[in-house]
């Protein structure tokens, strides 16, 4: 056995003590940011509430394949075609949304996971979405939002 140096055995303990107090603090951030998200998850809407005919009526997002603008009206679209009308914009519907479940795939429509059928890809990698249901236009995924549309329909 070799002889112990006091230094060097100090040395190695303090080193011992700071990089477990470093790990302790890094698994505190992680758990706070975990908390953080379970916490954001239920303020997500489950619905939203919207005018029809002479009525108001809870309209779950469960229910909603996609948002839209139209003539600067923002607009639901149902999996049975109803569209309704949303007095709110779509970069704040967006932020009342599980991320999960909705993605904004460019300025103009936030597409529900559960109504894509599958996506196309066109010139220079862009890609188209075809729908469960009816849509207005051609969906297509802005360039910018590429890379994490497709992370996100990964899953």
């Amino acid at each position: 056995m070799k002889p112990i140096n006091k230094d060097d055995l100090k040395r190695a303990l303090t080193k011992i003590k700071t990089l477990s107090h470093a790990q302790e603090s890094d698994n505190s951030k992680l758990i706070k940011e975990l908390l953080e998200k379970l916490g954001r998850e239920s303020t997500y809407k489950k619905a939203f509430l919207v005018a029809h005919l002479d009525k108001l009526i809870p309209l779950a997002t469960k229910d909603i394949a996609y948002f839209y603008t139209e003539y600067k009206t923002v607009k639901a679209a149902t999996f049975n075609n109803a569209n309704y009308i949303i007095d709110d914009s779509l970069e704040n519907i967006s932020l009342q949304l599980v991320p999960n479940d909705f993605f904004r795939i460019n300025r103009q429509f936030i597409v529900s996971r559960n109504a894509i059928k599958d996506a196309s890809i066109w010139f220079s990698g862009r890609l188209a979405l075809n729908l469960t249901v009816s849509t207005p236009e051609r969906l297509y995924v802005s360039r910018s939002n590429n890379n994490d549309f497709k992370q996100w329909l990964a899953g």
